[in-house]
């Protein structure tokens, strides 16, 4: 063993002493030495030799060698006897055998006729476990060094596990169907087909570490029939074993929207939009737009996203801007999740989705794409400006219009009449537009007089206070507001409701 300072990492090896160091086994081997511990070595050198041992020299470099020196290596190693083997570790090596410890050899039974392998060139292989196999093999192996490739370690509990816990309980033989599987890798594994037995060197799980955990700490016992799927690959380049996990944990998660895309009422509300195609098209899954057979200009206004039409319908026609924000689309797609916080009531996927029209996802999107432009052409230093430059005063607005259309007894003719005109002609959006500015000044001067009794502006509010003030059930005062002015006026219907049928006479 020889230890040298560098003040670099790249400095490299001298030629004469690469060669001293491949001439150690020719020198313990020959007793070409002085000294009576290297005498001592010599002897048990031998012996270990005699009795059939091979012999493995370690090249430990803190740092990267040159080219040459590589070359020098190259070299040497080809004139290595078969019984001498060869390992350089530099320091990405160094680091991983610090961050990354090696497992101890393990072995798991495989479920009979369900495993896949290359048998010329085995590198990789699929095959069916017992989710017993890998409670085992946990209790086996240290959990820190059975998942430290893994991005992320055990989590706390969540629907995920409680859902694989659910499925261990209830429908154990399903586990395989239900579980995407687990992703391991290996320095080396051998397979016996006759026992079904595989056995592995440095196991390392790099995806699966939440089901598996979760099997582990399974209470109950747990089912003979419970299995899901392993994939193990065989990798010892660590550029090629990190990119197994940081690939096989990047991929697109499935969201609650995903999940519900199938699901009755949004099947039926698809097939009402059919009325539409070609004008505007409701995405029931995400980016299937992209497949449709229609062309869809200006896609913000033509192409409708599942939950963006939702949050809209949630103030158009629920009246419920506040919560458009704070209520994600884990709520809005959950059975479990109720307009009211009580259980008397409807949830709110019922309440979007049940009976639901496709005028109600059109009409407030037209109002929601017009408000976004007037937006980008709006000073945001009045309130007028500072309303519209926030997600949640659009919201607003929205329900306000929303509000202010149903009060009028020909509402269905109306809606009709805009939407129609949009689709027909591009140009009706700047009229549109012109119709939203006082709408949206009023709307702006009643926020003010129920949040600060006409005693400041939207502007002197600091953003984040301002949206914390809108994140509150005040959309009832607005709209008292709203009618007590236009009561006072004596305009009836409402200013917004003559502007729009000058506008679609």
């Amino acid at each position: 063993m020889q230890a040298k300072f560098s003040e670099s990492f790249k400095a490299s090896i001298p030629p004469s002493e690469l060669d001293a160091f491949f001439q150690i086994p020719d020198k313990l081997s020959n007793n070409i030495g002085v000294g009576s511990n290297f005498q001592e070595r010599c002897q048990r050198y031998v012996s270990v030799l005699k009795q059939g041992f091979g012999v493995k020299l370690y090249l430990v470099i803190a740092g990267s060698l040159s080219h040459s020196n590589k070359q020098v290596i190259e070299h040497a190693k080809s004139k290595l006897p078969p019984n001498i083997m060869f390992d350089l570790l530099e320091n990405e090596h160094l680091l991983d055998l610090v961050t990354n410890p090696k497992s101890q050899t393990c072995s798991m039974q495989l479920v009979s006729n369900e495993s896949f392998s290359n048998d010329e060139h085995v590198e990789k292989i699929v095959a069916t476990v017992s989710a017993k196999e890998l409670k085992r093999l946990y209790k086996f192996i240290r959990p820190s060094i059975l998942f430290s490739l893994n991005p992320r370690n055990k989590l706390k509990k969540n629907k995920t596990s409680r859902g694989i816990a659910q499925t261990l309980r209830s429908e154990p033989t399903r586990l395989w169907h239900y579980n995407n599987g687990v992703n391991a890798i290996c320095d080396d594994f051998s397979y016996d087909k006759k026992h079904n037995r595989l056995t592995m060197w440095n196991l390392k799980i790099v995806n699966g570490c939440q089901t598996v955990t979760t099997i582990a700490e399974y209470a109950d016992p747990i089912d003979d029939d419970a299995t899901l799927l392993i994939r193990l690959s065989k990798a010892t380049d660590p550029v090629f074993y990190r990119n197994i996990s940081k690939y096989t944990n990047t991929q697109n998660t499935m969201k609650a929207s995903d999940l519900e895309s199938g699901n009755r009422l949004l099947l039926d509300l698809e097939k009402k939009f059919k009325q539409y195609r070609g004008k505007f098209f409701w995405e029931r899954q995400a980016g299937s737009s992209e497949y449709a057979h229609d062309k869809y200009p200006k896609k913000s206004l033509r192409v409708i996203p599942n939950v963006a039409a939702a949050q809209l319908k949630m103030a158009f026609v629920l009246e419920l801007p506040h919560k458009c924000i704070n209520v994600g689309q884990p709520s809005i797609f959950s059975p479990n999740y109720y307009v009211n916080n009580s259980q008397n009531g409807p949830t709110l996927f019922t309440a979007i989705y049940d009976k639901a029209k496709p005028e109600d996802f059109i009409l407030p999107n037209i109002f929601w794409y017009s408000l976004a432009r007037l937006a980008k052409n709006t000073d945001k230093s009045t309130s007028l400006g500072m309303l519209l430059s926030l997600k949640i005063g659009k919201y607003y607005i929205i329900s306000m219009i929303g509000k202010i259309l149903r009060s009028f007894n020909d509402n269905d003719r109306l809606v009709e009449k805009i939407i129609h005109s949009v689709d027909s002609d591009q140009g009706i959006l700047d009229q549109i537009e012109t119709c939203l500015v006082p709408l949206v000044e009023f709307t702006a001067s009643d926020l003010e007089s129920i949040l600060s009794d006409n005693t400041k502006k939207l502007p002197d509010y600091v953003k984040e206070d301002l949206k914390k003030q809108l994140g509150q059930e005040i959309f009832p005062q607005l709209y008292a507001q709203r009618y007590k002015y236009m009561i006072s006026q004596k305009h009836k219907p409402d200013l917004f409701i003559q502007d729009l049928e000058k506008l679609f006479e």
